[in-house]
């Protein structure tokens, strides 16, 4: 439920019905629970969370867009420039292959990290699948707290289970993952925003 502050403004005059802002001319009440939220409170949180880090002048400057599901998740373990996604086209009426790759060599055709490897988008969303669905099918007696609170965050963001759920939207993989890091010799780390850290290894 959300909250509300009523008498914002107040009738100046009875008569001609005007209203004005209610700058302490009379008293204001802030009603918790009043009316349907829009956004859970969790969620709410966690966008403040998010804009306080984006702010932050420590951090590195990451250029962020929901354009896809992955933009601006994808970081380079030795730079942390972010990868991009790109379409080669194979032409001779092959099917065009979207491919996520290092921002320094799209821009230059060049960077520090020469053997950043171009990672076809198909792999990336098998992969994160698979370690998603391992997460929901987790046992609450075996596992560890990090992976039960990764689970709690993954079942708040679908609505029937269904991990695909989150490749549909940007917004929903950002609420649980914080990077996908990649290492050289095809390594992935998928840092977690519950503190939860998976290595897997690309096919």
């Amino acid at each position: 439920m959300g909250d509300a502050i009523l008498q914002k403004t107040y009738t100046l005059d009875f008569i001609t019905k005007k209203r004005v802002k209610n700058d302490g001319y009379v008293k204001r009440y802030y009603i918790e629970n009043n009316h349907e939220a829009i956004i859970n409170r969790q969620q709410y949180y966690e966008v403040q969370e998010e804009l306080k880090r984006r702010c932050n002048k420590n951090m590195p400057r990451i250029r962020h867009s929901s354009k896809y599901p992955l933009s601006g998740l994808i970081q380079c373990a030795s730079c942390d420039s972010t990868y991009n996604r790109v379409t080669w086209y194979e032409g001779n009426g092959k099917e065009n292959t979207i491919v996520w790759r290092y921002s320094e060599r799209i821009k230059f055709n060049k960077g520090k990290c020469k053997k950043s490897p171009a990672i076809r988008e198909t792999i990336f969303h098998q992969i994160l699948q698979e370690k998603l669905q391992m997460i929901i099918d987790s046992d609450i007696k075996t596992s560890s707290s990090l992976v039960l609170r990764t689970k709690s965050s993954l079942v708040n963001c679908m609505n029937n289970g269904d991990v695909q759920e989150l490749f549909m939207t940007g917004i929903a993989l950002r609420r649980i993952i914080e990077k996908i890091i990649i290492q050289q010799e095809n390594k992935v780390t998928i840092r977690f925003r519950s503190g939860l850290v998976l290595e897997t290894t690309l096919c």
